[in-house]
């Protein structure tokens, strides 16, 4: 005995197969939304690194320049350095930066722009025993130098994230 699956059955299967490609589709959808969301936070919090770690290249500048050592004037760039801590405990917290840790590629990077930025802070956190301009300056050249090394870092971090 032979089935014959009437017309009004052959529609309602093809109906639901489109209404499950549908609910699949924004499903899909909606995910791909919220990893975009966790990869916006992250360039973000970068953003805000690089442009921040300028503001100390600059403040640090017109520390040493005007002799600010001098006179123990250290407040301005430690409160500056201790933001960009904050900013980069806020991209540690972030579930994003661990694509940073497992892959092989940015593993290196990661950790060199972390430890690159802990030898800048001790540089600058350890500048109330400078006592001489010429230290002053070594200690200046290095902490450019270093932060230079960080800003690029970090360009490459972002754009893995953009790509």
């Amino acid at each position: 005995m032979k089935r014959i699956t009437s017309i009004t059955q052959k529609f309602l299967i093809f109906v639901s197969f489109f209404l499950i490609l549908a609910v699949a589709g924004s499903w899909l959808y909606i995910n791909s939304i919220k990893i975009l969301e966790k990869y916006t936070a992250a360039t973000d919090v970068l953003s805000s690194i690089k442009s921040d770690i300028v503001a100390l290249e600059y403040a640090f500048d017109i520390f040493i320049i005007a002799g600010d050592f001098e006179k123990g004037g250290t407040e301005a760039v430690k409160e500056k350095a201790k933001v960009i801590d904050r900013e980069i405990e806020q991209l540690e917290s972030l579930p994003v930066t661990a694509i940073f840790r497992d892959n092989p590629a940015l593993a290196g990077e990661y950790k060199a722009f972390v430890n690159e930025w802990k030898l800048v802070k001790e540089k600058i956190m350890g500048m109330g025993g400078v006592i001489s301009k010429e230290e002053g300056f070594l200690i200046h050249n290095d902490v450019d130098l270093k932060t230079f090394i960080i800003t690029e870092k970090i360009g490459r971090l972002s754009s893995f994230i953009y790509d």
